[in-house]
């Protein structure tokens, strides 16, 4: 049992070099001349000349290897991401609208918003994170009376909505399509004439 002088981290006895940071072990300098010399094919290939393989997070190694299109890497994180969707909406849009869309996140007001501009990407786009958030509340409010850890999941939940309303009403006020968190994913209203 040995660990790298370098970082520190646990070197296997039957390796080389350490796994973290590549450091060779030490004594395992002439050992690996030895082994390079060895795997050496004789015909002349030379297994430096190929280009490295690299991994992909989320994806296992045989997937890379079966599909020869190169696929987009997922990102764990995209859920919480608040990116801003303000240039999907036509300027005038927005500006006509920040009032509008900062109602719908009261409550039972988002039927109002959605009555007076039901053709708005600005309002639409609020009044579909306020109903998804409305949604998300009430299944929080319901795992109160799942007995040991449900009140811990009411509350928290809770104060997550509180939290996001307050974002998405000041979001709206400033004219931005910000994305809340978790909830800005879900699409219930959709876009015009695809409901």
């Amino acid at each position: 049992m040995s660990y790298c002088s370098k970082c520190g981290s646990y070197v296997p006895d039957s390796a080389l070099k350490c796994p973290a940071c590549g450091k060779l072990k030490i004594g395992a300098a002439e050992t690996a001349q030895q082994a390079e010399r060895q795997s050496k094919p004789q015909s002349g290939f030379d297994r430096t000349s190929a280009p490295p393989q690299s991994y992909r997070y989320g994806y296992s190694q045989s997937e890379q290897q079966t599909s020869g299109e190169s696929r987009p890497q997922r990102d764990q994180y995209e859920r919480y991401r608040t990116d801003d969707y303000s240039g999907t909406a036509p300027g005038g849009d927005i500006e006509e609208n920040k009032a509008l869309g900062a109602i719908s996140y009261l409550g039972p007001l988002v039927v109002l918003s959605m009555i007076l501009k039901p053709n708005s990407p600005f309002v639409r786009f609020h009044a579909n994170q306020s109903i998804a958030l409305m949604i998300f509340s009430v299944l929080c409010s319901l795992c109160r009376f799942v007995p040991f850890f449900g009140w811990m999941i009411g509350i928290f939940g809770g104060i997550f909505t509180l939290v996001n309303v307050f974002r998405g009403f000041f979001s709206a006020m400033n004219g931005q399509m910000k994305k809340l968190p978790i909830v800005g994913d879900i699409h219930i209203l959709g876009k015009r004439g695809e409901m």
